[in-house]
This record gives structure tokens, sequence and C-alpha cells, in this order.
């Protein structure tokens, strides 16, 4: 809905002579239609108003209703006026009045809101007949006129102890009041309605709490449970990794005593004529192929790459062989790392680079036998 369909409405309501005086005083040409008497515009009405809704003429009729505003209004605002408060107005001074004013009052969009407004919720009130709204010029004759038309009119009502007045009054007071008791039942019905959407949300939303509630106790034993077992698995983590500890000490105690018993067998010297005496060599990086590790005077100990970090050693072997072709570059630095190497004799510790260079402690500790025997 724009302004022109509003003022396509309001313009239908005014008499022949109104829509005359706004082709005279704005200059509206309407091109193949005469507008200069009441005739021309009886006979061609229905153009003649299409006419003034045109993009050019249309903003000559705001000028208009700008400077003809309604007398009973002239001293009402509307620019602050609630819905409410334009309906209580309209049933006093009409609607066309109102929306005018609003016009007047550069409320262009707020007078289509209105005008909308009664159609949905007070369309009784846009219930007046067509050229019903006649103009009332300020000329010396017709307002003396309408004042002999108004005096002839008090005497007959006075003759007539006023029954014709009263009956207006009657009629007027009458048409309010069914307007406001149609009013009343709209509002009724539309509370009515608010009301039971509201139950009906309230009641959606109850039903959703219900819901979450219920959620929310099965998520809780949920977590209970999960919490409980949780317990449980680390009460009996915490109780085999403390048997763990105690048997990995316990084991450590006999492997000390097992060095230990080993240490003192390794220095026991005493040779039989048919025994050999075998040199106890560590070599630390255990080759692949271990064909050629073979002697009849030297035992071999052999200690894994990836063990060197954390192997205890002790001082009680004839030599300790590092096959540093057999140890990765990070073997061989963490095997620097490891304090009990570092403690053990430099002259029994041989860096063997290459096969050749074993081979050759091999020979040295054979020959040493020979010379002894």
């Amino acid at each position: 809905m724009t302004g022109k369909d509003v003022w396509r409405w309001i313009l239908t309501k005014f008499d022949n002579d109104v829509i005359l005086q706004i082709h005279e005083k704005k200059k509206v040409v309407c091109n193949g239609f005469r507008t200069s008497t009441i005739q021309d515009i009886s006979s061609n009405r229905s153009r003649l108003i299409a006419n003034l809704l045109n993009k050019s003429n249309y903003k000559k009729i705001i000028l208009w209703a700008a400077e003809n505003p309604p007398s009973e209004l002239k001293e009402v605002k509307l620019i602050d006026k609630e819905m409410n408060e334009l309906v209580d107005i309209t049933a006093n001074n009409g609607v066309v009045d109102v929306l005018i004013k609003l016009f007047c009052e550069s409320q262009e969009r707020k007078a289509i809101q209105f005008f909308a407004f009664l159609q949905d919720e007070h369309s009784s009130l846009l219930d007046i007949p067509n050229q019903s709204i006649k103009l009332v010029v300020k000329g010396n004759t017709q307002l003396v006129e309408k004042k002999l038309e108004e005096k002839e009119s008090d005497e007959k009502e006075q003759e007539s102890g006023h029954p014709k007045g009263e009956g207006k009054k009657v009629q007027k007071l009458a048409k309010k009041v069914e307007n406001l008791t149609e009013e009343i039942k709209k509002r009724d019905d539309n509370y009515k309605s608010k009301m039971e959407a509201f139950e009906k949300n309230h009641r959606q939303t109850i039903q959703k709490l219900d819901e979450k509630n219920n959620l929310y106790g099965a998520l809780l034993k949920e977590n209970e449970a999960l919490e409980k077992g949780y317990k449980e698995e680390k009460s009996k983590w915490e109780f085999e990794r403390k048997q763990f500890e105690e048997t990995i000490t316990h084991l450590e105690k006999e492997v000390a005593k097992l060095k230990e018993i080993i240490h003192n067998q390794l220095k026991v010297n005493v040779w039989n004529k048919d025994e050999i005496k075998k040199y106890q060599i560590m070599v630390i990086g255990k080759p692949a192929f271990m064909t050629h590790f073979q002697s009849e005077t030297i035992d071999f100990n052999f200690i894994e790459g990836n063990d060197v970090h954390d192997f205890s050693f002790t001082k009680d072997f004839d030599g300790y062989w590092v096959l540093s072709y057999e140890l990765s570059n990070p073997e061989q630095f963490l095997l620097k790392q490891n304090d009990s190497f570092m403690y053990l004799d430099p002259e029994k510790v041989v860096i063997c680079k290459d096969f050749n260079e074993v081979k050759r402690q091999i020979k040295k500790y054979n020959r040493i036998e020979e010379r002894v025997f």
C-alpha cells in the first residue's frame, strides 16, 4: 500500500465541488478533458480522480491539503499519537480529516499504516458514503446562507421541543456505542488469541524443561558411574604399580648379588693343566653376524646399542670393545653420557672403528695366552 492508495480512497469521499477546487487552485490539467465547471467534474469524475494521482499531480494534492487543513483538528498534533488514540480522534472527527491531517504533518507513512489498521481492526469507521464531504468556502455569502440555515434549523428544533437535534445526538451516541462495543469484542478476541498462544508456548516450554531435566538426571547418573569406574581403575593401577616397583627392587638386589658372585669367581686365577684361562671382554654394539667372535681364550659379552644409555657397567671385565661401526651417532652420544661407562679404566676401553681392529685385538689376546703357557 502507498500514499496514493490512501488518497484514491479519500478522493472518492469528496464531492464534485472539492474536486473542482483542487483542479482550480492547483491548476491541474487533464489532457482531453475540461475541468471548468461542476458539470465537467461530474461527467468525468473517475478519469479526473485518476489524473490527480499521476506522478506530477500527486504533489499538488499534498500541497492543497497543506493549504486546507481540517479546521476542527487545527490545534491537534497527531505525530505522537498511537493507533488507538487516532481511533478515538477518528470516532469524533471523521477518518478523512484525520488522514488529511497526517499528510499535512508530513506523516505519509503513518497515514498508510493507520489506514491499513482501520481496514483490519476498525472497518466500520471507513463506512462512509462517497461524495459525502462538501466544500465550505469562507465567503460572506455562503457563510450567511449557512448561518440562516442553522438559524432556521434552530427555530424548528425549538418549536418541536428539539426532537430532531436530540434524535441526531442519540444516533451519534448509539453509533459510537456500537463502534466501541465492536472494538471491545475485537480486543477481547485478540486478547483471547494471545492468551491461547501464551498458554501453548508455556506448555511447550514446560515440556521442553521436563525433557531437559530427565536428560540431566540420566547424564548425572552416567557421570557418577564413570567417576566410580575411574576411581576403581586408578586404585587397581596404583596397587599393581606398587607391586611392580617392589618386584623390580627385589630383582635389582638379586642382580647385584649375582654380579658380585661373578666378579669374585673371575678373580680366581687357579689354573689346572687342562684348563685354559679365558678373558672376559664386553663388546658394546652387537653385530648382526658373530661367527668371527669365536675364541678359545675369550668370552664375549655383547651389549645392544639401544641399551648403552641405561646399562650399568662394572669394572670386572678385562676389556671393553666399543664397535663404533655398529653404533649409531645417537647411541655413541648416549654411551658417553652413561656415568658407569665414564668411570671405567680408560686403558681397558678400546674403540674399534672397523672389524680389522677387532681381529687385531683377538690376535693380541691369543699371543698373551701363548706367552703364559
